[in-house]
């Protein structure tokens, strides 16, 4: 008979994360305790952020459903689960909108990771996860019914290239969005891998962008479809994309981004003279002018501040503003926080209003018409309108997807076959 284990190895749980063993007696406790925090940090990431975050937010909501519906929400029941999708697919019973049949799935595969997280996973193989099969089939099949599949409607070349030539290069927030738009477009990468780059030096972003005399290159560490990495160099030379490489230089040097850094911090203004809307230099978007002002110390709210001309440059500006006695202030670091993904949508469909509003072919557009359109653009059009127009020059599908990181064919033809329809359609010829 087989004795019993001197030292056994009970397991403790860890909601959240994942299941932690205990030492043996003898072990050396600090050095354990180490080595289970480096594991629970490996654990965190092993999912991106974005996926992180969303996955505490059904977990959330799922636990607040089961007090309300007097569930436990962690015992492995099949039952709750089924009940919780059912809810959420249904509006959360009529109080939301019917969610896209992704969102449901993402949600139960957040229950799933925190059900295994709790010691009680919920297992396909039981035959009671067949009525969680059934209720998620049934509820692809009722979302498909009353809703329609909706792609962002791309942003083409020429389009692009007009938007892109109205922005300022000396202004900062549009030097910034011309530089995101070019690179969001040339580089028809995904809009969190976009917003994640760091500049010439890995930082705390998920690549980096490099620039020398031959163009751009992104490396990126981890892409959406390979989360371990290895992804190859992407290179965006300067003879293709000159525009796209001057705007990003232009950028850098107007924000004065250092390496390591993001490419795309949240604030579009850095430390020192300009950055301050009270430092003596202020941009005004109306005139498109700068305007050098000075404070009336007398005065403490309102007009506090006295305008002393307008200027073309920030340099003659800063001049007159020192020149009627104004001290440089130099601010605290402003911290270089990325800026959000969900933000880039904002910056497309300012980019098409302006197109619209200021170029020849904008303006035949009528206003109903613009409101309309503008809700079919978003982040995604700029990826959307690089694979499109990749197709449009007959480019090869496998350097698409080499740039792209597509993994499935049929998801990238998706882009071409709705254009293809209308230049190449086997209607031809029909005359009907």
């Amino acid at each position: 008979m087989r004795k019993p284990d001197p030292n056994p190895h009970p397991i403790s749980i860890e909601m959240g994360t994942a299941l932690v063993p205990l030492p043996p007696a003898g072990t050396d406790l600090a050095s354990f305790e180490a080595a289970t925090a480096s594991a629970r940090h490996f654990r965190t990431q092993s999912r991106a952020p974005e996926t992180r975050r969303a996955y505490a937010h059904w977990v959330k909501v799922y636990v607040g459903w089961c007090k309300g519906n007097d569930r436990e929400p962690f015992a492995g029941s099949v039952e709750t689960v089924a009940g919780f999708v059912a809810w959420l697919a249904n509006g959360r019973d009529g109080t939301d909108k019917v969610p896209a049949a992704t969102t449901v799935t993402q949600a139960l595969s957040a229950i799933h990771l925190a059900q295994a997280a709790a010691g009680t996973p919920l297992n396909p193989k039981d035959a009671s996860y067949v009525l969680l099969k059934e209720t998620m089939r049934g509820i692809r099949r009722q979302i498909a019914q009353v809703r329609s599949i909706r792609k962002a409607r791309p942003l083409k070349r020429d389009q692009l290239q007009k938007i892109i030539a109205l922005y300022r290069d000396d202004d900062p927030q549009e030097a910034r969005d011309k530089a995101l738009l070019a690179l969001g477009f040339a580089a028809g990468r995904r809009r969190s891998e976009i917003v994640g780059l760091d500049w010439m030096v890995r930082g705390t972003g998920t690549g980096v962008l490099t620039q020398d005399e031959k163009g751009l290159v992104i490396q990126l560490t981890t892409s959406k479809t390979r989360q371990e990495g290895g992804e190859a160099p992407y290179i965006l030379p300067a003879k293709d994309v000159a525009r796209t490489c001057a705007a990003v230089e232009n950028w850098v040097r107007l924000r004065g981004i250092a390496p390591g850094e993001p490419v795309f911090p949240a604030r579009t203004t850095s430390d020192g003279f300009v950055a301050s809307r009270y430092a003596g230099v202020v941009w005004d978007r109306d005139k498109q002018q700068w305007r050098a002002q000075i404070r009336r110390l007398e005065v403490k709210k309102w007009k506090a501040y006295h305008t002393l001309g307008w200027f073309a440059t920030q340099e003659a500006a800063k001049a007159a503003y020192l020149g009627a006695g104004g001290v440089e202030s130099i601010r605290p670091p402003v911290r270089a926080d990325r800026v959000a993904g969900r933000t880039v949508s904002g910056i497309v469909k300012r980019a098409l209003a302006r197109y619209f509003a200021e170029t020849p072919e904008g303006r035949r557009v009528k206003a109903a018409d613009r409101r309309a359109l503008l809700k079919l653009y978003s982040s995604h059009s700029m990826r959307s309108g690089f694979v499109t127009d990749a197709f449009d020059r007959k480019q090869p599908i496998h350097k698409i997807k080499a740039m792209t990181g597509h993994v499935s064919d049929d998801i990238l033809l998706g882009y071409a076959r709705v254009q293809a329809d209308y230049d190449d359609s086997v209607l031809q010829g029909v005359g009907l």
